[in-house]
């Protein structure tokens, strides 16, 4: 079955200015015949068909049950992100889905983040709001991926019920040397702010990068250069080995 194909991985997120580890974003890999696949490739395939819904209710399931395992075993991580692709979130049966996970798993709500791209969410406003607002209201907390790659979103944003917006990538790659980049960069951080909205970003791969990020008071940041993603098992040696470091 695609399943076995399927594996998640887990990319840690950390606090800017204390470094601390504030969570993971689960990551989908697909293994064919010793090579991963792209979900850049795979996904818009899956999108097409109704594959996606089984997909991605696998790897919500797979990720609740992780994290709860991880909790139940005092491996410690603060919270879980999970991707929610458009089709899968507008499903009319995504939000009892969601339930019956989160019961099934025992999560606690609280620790756990979905994140919907920003075209998710322009896709059909009114619908999608009253839907984050009953996602809000189960006590799970919601993040907007790509953001800022929209056209029409800071006009909409103060009526999201989001928890986090996720600065894209393409934003982070090109802040070091363009300056009208770090303009809007700084503009969608101090809108974040205005609005309490916390901001992550990721692809952080330098230094550099994460001090400028520093400067411009981002709260959270993942990418290579303070960690990888991981399969289950480096994830939980590196969540004990972060532990020990903290006691010892």
């Amino acid at each position: 079955s695609h399943k076995e194909a399927f594996q998640l991985y887990y990319q840690p997120q950390f606090s800017v200015a204390g470094g601390e580890l504030v969570g993971a974003e689960a990551l989908l890999r697909w293994e064919n015949q010793g090579q991963f696949i792209s979900p850049a490739e795979f996904i818009p395939v899956a999108e097409e068909t109704s594959l996606i819904n089984d997909i991605g209710l696998w790897v919500l399931q797979r990720a609740c049950t992780q994290f709860v395992y991880w909790q139940s075993h005092g491996i410690r991580l603060p919270a879980i992100s999970v991707n929610v692709s458009a089709r899968q979130f507008h499903h009319r049966d995504f939000l009892p889905q969601l339930e019956q996970i989160m019961q099934e798993s025992g999560i606690p709500a609280a620790c756990l983040m979905l994140e919907l791209t920003e075209s998710v969410v322009l896709e059909n406003l009114k619908e999608t709001i009253q839907k984050m607002q009953a996602i809000r209201q189960l006590g799970i907390h919601l993040s907007i991926d790509d953001f800022g790659t929209g056209y029409s979103s800071l006009a909409y944003l103060k009526e999201l019920p989001v928890n986090e917006v996720k600065l894209d990538r393409s934003f982070i790659m090109r802040l070091v040397e363009e300056h009208k980049d770090r303009v809007l960069v700084a503009t969608v951080l101090a809108l974040a702010e205005a609005m309490e909205f916390s901001v992550i970003a990721e692809g952080v791969e330098t230094e550099e990068l994460a001090n400028l990020l520093r400067i411009f008071h981002c709260d959270e940041i993942q990418g290579y250069w303070l960690a990888r993603p991981m399969s289950a098992e480096q994830m939980e040696v590196f969540l004990r080995e972060r532990a020990s470091g903290l006691s010892g």
